[in-house]
Formats: C-alpha cells, structure tokens, sequence
C-alpha cells in the first residue's frame, strides 16, 4: 500500500515537473535581465537641515548695485511696458526639501535650489557597474536631464499607461527626451515603455519638469530652432499650452532663442518661472485645477509678466548689451538667475525688480546651486573658458559679493557647463564640478573645499564631458560620485577621487545627459546602469 501511495505521488511530482518545464514557471522560470533592479530602494542619509533667519533678506553692497554694472530693467505687463509690478498672489518658495511630496528627481538638478540628482539609498557595494538596459526601440537620448517618479495606484490609474504599467505596484517612471524629438516613458526596472511617446516636434534642451504639487503635468521647453513653452496633460499626453515659437518682441536679442534652461513652479502662488534664452525672465499665473476624485487637469495661464535687462559692465562709455539666460535657482521670494554674459542677478519676484548684480570672468551656460547655513545662503557658479581658463564662484547670496573664486586652465570651448554639486554626509565641506577641456579635449572633476575653494583632490576622466557628476549617500552619509561621458561612466569615492568601478563601451548618446540615481540605479541618458 505504501508503495502505491509512493508511485502516485512520484507520477504527480512528474506533472508538477512537467507543467513548470513547459510554462516556465517555478525551477524553470527564465532569469528576467530586470531583476537586478530593486524595486524597492533603502531610505537615502537625511542631511542635516539648516535655514536661514526668517529675517534675512537680500540686499546689495555698494559693489553689487545694479547701477554698479550699468544695469538698467524693465517690466512688461498684460504685452505692455508697465512702470512697477506688484503681484497680487507672492510667491514664496520652500526649502529644498520642501519642493515636492513626489518621490523622485522632478526638474534639473531636483528642486529650487539646484541641488541634487539622486532619490533614495545609495551603495557601492563590491563597486561594479553593470548596464541594465537600454532605452527600448534605441532612440538616442538628448542633453536633457531624465526625470524619474513614482506615481500613486490612484494616479496611475487615471494616466495613458499600458494596463500593465498601470496596474504594476510600486511601478518607477523614467522620462527620457530623446533626440530626435520625441519624449520617451520608460520602466526604471527594465527600460520597456511605459506608456506611448509624446512627439514634441523638436529637440528640448536641458528645460523639463514635473509639477512638483504631484499635478500630472509636465512642463518642457525647445530648443533655438522651436523656442516655445509647452505644458502637457500626463493623464492624456495632450498639449495643454504653448507659448512661443517665433521671436518674442519684448527681448532685445535677435539671435539668440530657446528654453534650456528647467522652469520652476511656486506651488502656493501657482506661478510658473520660466528664463529663456531670449534674455526674458517669465512669470506667469497658471491657474491650475486638479481634481485627482475625477481625474482632470487643466491651465489656463494669464499673459506672462516678463523682466528684461541690459548691462554696460560698468566701463565707462561701454555700450549695453542684452544676454541669454541660461540658469534659474529660487530661493523665498527671489531668483538667481545667470546669463551667457557671465552675470549673476539676484530678481525679486513680487516686484520683477534686480535687487543686485554680480558678474563672473566668463560666460554662464548653467544654473546656480544655492546651499543654505544658518548664517544665509551661498550660491555656487562655475564660468565657460576666458582667457584660457574657468573661473568657479562661492558668493554670498544675501549680497551678491564673492567669497572666493578658484581659476582652472581649460580649452576655449570648456569649462564649468554645468551646474556645481554639493556634499553631505562624508562629503561635506566639498562641492564637485567638471571642467570641460580641463586636459586637452578631455574633462577633469574637481572637488572643492566649500570654505577657501581649494582643490582637495581631481580626476581626469579620460574622456570629453560636460557634466557634473551625481552624487549618492548610503544610509549613513558615505559620499559616492558617478561621472559619466564620451560613452563611460565612473563610480567615485567622493572622498578621495578614487575610480572605483568603471564602465566603457556606452553609445555616445547614452552618457550625452547628466545622470540620475535612483537607490542604485543610475538613468544615464538612454540606458539603465546598476552599481552592485
């Protein structure tokens, strides 16, 4: 009898045995290339928070008085030239870590003050990178920094995903400008599409962001050749608004268009902050409505108030000249905001009015990055080449006066393209940069003492790259840097510049945009890299 009962249960396993073979399931499951991604990510370091006396206001010294550079501004209002601006709703920005409740990176470099690229816990383990994946159907990823989120059950119910996608928990959406004019969504897990591309019709720059109130909407700008503001429903993909598309009468520069730099929102006020190249700097009520019970959104956005400027310098008999605006950061009330003619304003928003000036030794292509002490705020800039060499800035942000400036020799075409990093954790006191054409063609990362600009250590990457490296914390504060550039990525000890892990062989287009982290997940342009 035991023998028989043995029999039947052999035969039965043999089924069992069988079934998984041919559906490939249980032992025969195939290895998803995916499941090295987590899906879940530890808690990132939570660094110390420090803010500034509720008191503290900027106002300029005698150096940094607009009249000091010649600068003269000028107000339009409902498309007329109008003598003052009070804004009926102020804008007050939070701190950094205040921007958004979204979890993710929601516009270049994270947040109003410029100051990260990474979500979640970071380690660097037994310090290899693997690629994942690439972006699926192998479109090439602009220069545009990706985004990355991750939506609610309830609001990714109502979006235009693929049922999958929509029905996944816990699903992370990458968003990945691509280059020929497309926007892709892609799975963080393993690149698949998450839901149909939008086709923009044009290349964007680096100007893209998420409405940080969890409003799905996304707003992204073109480049020279289609300059425009665009905002789009993330529910349907529909193009909400556009502004631009042709020359812009109240700017003063006829060559010189396009948005790259990413617009800010002021979530109380409801006001989109938008600087173009075009030597304007937009504000505009959105006037926004989002029910998430039925699922809808919509803007209808007044006729932006728009800020203007000309600047001599301060040479006597110099000639005024306009400039394209290339960097936007928010701090309260105000903006800093940075021009290809190298000058640093600092705008209050409720009157559009320059509160001061300040101006570095070469042009500006990036935003600022605002780091916030108890005793105020300090801005940090870094300088296309002049004269032979970049110029890297700590300033006071109350004031506009430089604390330091640090000089590094670089190409013509280099220097600092991109906006400085900060450190925390292990790494502070330090904050990082890349000099493009620091050696030869090739690009060096820095990393700076935040006190005196002294150069604590620099690696020379080998390779062409604009980009500042993304910098990730492990639970409790260990600093790591990822560089990445003319198709290699480099995993840093922040501390020391060590290469702890190196990856070659990316396309070209996989390491042409600033990368993002995500735990260990590093986006970098079109592919997906683990660091393990």
């Amino acid at each position: 009898m035991i023998l028989l009962v043995l029999i039947f249960a052999a035969i039965i396993f043999g089924i069992v045995l069988g079934v998984m073979f041919l559906t490939k399931t249980g032992f025969f499951a195939e290895k998803d290339a995916s499941a090295s991604v987590p899906a879940e990510i530890p808690a990132g370091y939570e660094a110390p928070v420090q803010t500034a006396e509720a008191e503290a206001l900027p106002a300029a010294v005698d150096a940094t008085q607009p009249a000091a550079f010649g600068l003269a501004s000028e107000i339009e209002q409902d498309g007329t030239a109008a003598t003052g601006f009070a804004r009926a709703k102020t804008i007050a920005f939070p701190i950094a870590s205040d921007y958004t409740p979204l979890s993710g990176v929601v516009t270049a470099n994270g947040n109003n003050y410029r100051n990260t690229r990474s979500y979640g816990g970071f380690s660097a383990g037994s310090s290899t990178l693997e690629k994942a994946w690439p972006l699926e159907g192998g479109l090439s990823a602009s220069a545009a920094q990706p985004l990355a989120v991750s939506w609610d059950d309830d609001m990714r119910q109502m979006m235009n995903l693929y049922p999958e996608k929509s029905a996944k928990e816990g699903l992370v959406e990458v968003l990945i400008p691509g280059s020929g004019g497309t926007l892709s969504f892609v799975d963080l897990a393993d690149g698949s599409a998450t839901r149909d591309p939008i086709v923009l019709g044009f290349t964007p720059g680096s100007a893209m962001s998420l409405d940080p109130r969890g409003y799905p909407l996304l707003y992204i700008g073109g480049n020279a050749e289609n300059a425009c503001m665009n905002i789009y429903s993330l529910i349907s993909g529909e193009l909400l608004y556009k502004y631009g598309g042709e020359k812009d009468s109240f700017s003063l520069l006829d060559s010189q268009e396009g948005f790259s730099c990413a617009p800010l929102i002021a979530a109380d006020a409801d006001v989109l902050v938008w600087a173009g190249e075009n030597g304007l700097l937009y504000t505009m009520n959105l006037n926004s409505d989002f029910d998430r019970a039925a699922g809808t959104v919509s803007v209808s956005p007044d006729t932006p108030v728009k800020y203007r400027y000309t600047a001599t310098g301060g040479a006597d008999g110099a000639s005024s000249a306009s400039f394209g605006i290339t960097g936007l950061a928010a701090w309260r009330s105000y903006a800093f905001i940075t021009d290809d003619g190298g000058y640093i304003q600092c705008i209050d928003l409720n009157t559009m009015t320059p509160v001061y000036v300040q101006k570095t030794k070469g042009g500006i292509v990036s935003s600022p990055l605002i780091e916030e002490a108890a005793d105020g705020i300090y801005l940090y800039i870094g300088s296309r080449a002049a004269d032979g060499s970049t110029a890297i800035c700590k300033v006071k942000g109350l004031s506009g006066e430089i604390i330091w400036q640090r000089d590094f020799p670089c190409g013509t075409e280099g220097g600092v393209l991109s906006t400085p990093v900060l450190g925390n954790g292990s790494l502070g006191n330090m904050v990082f940069c890349t000099v493009a054409q620091g050696e030869g063609e090739n690009a060096v990362v820095l990393a700076l003492t935040t006190d005196t600009g002294e150069i604590k250590w620099q690696h020379g990457t080998g390779r062409p790259s604009p980009l500042a490296p993304t910098a990730g914390y492990s639970s409790d504060g260990t600093g790591f840097l990822l560089a990445a550039g003319g198709g290699n990525a480099a995993l840093l000890d922040g501390g020391s510049g060590e290469v702890l892990a190196s990856l070659d062989g990316l396309d070209g287009a996989d390491s042409a945009s600033a990368p993002i982290t995500w735990g260990n997940t590093v986006i970098l342009g079109g592919a997906g890299i683990i660091v393990k």
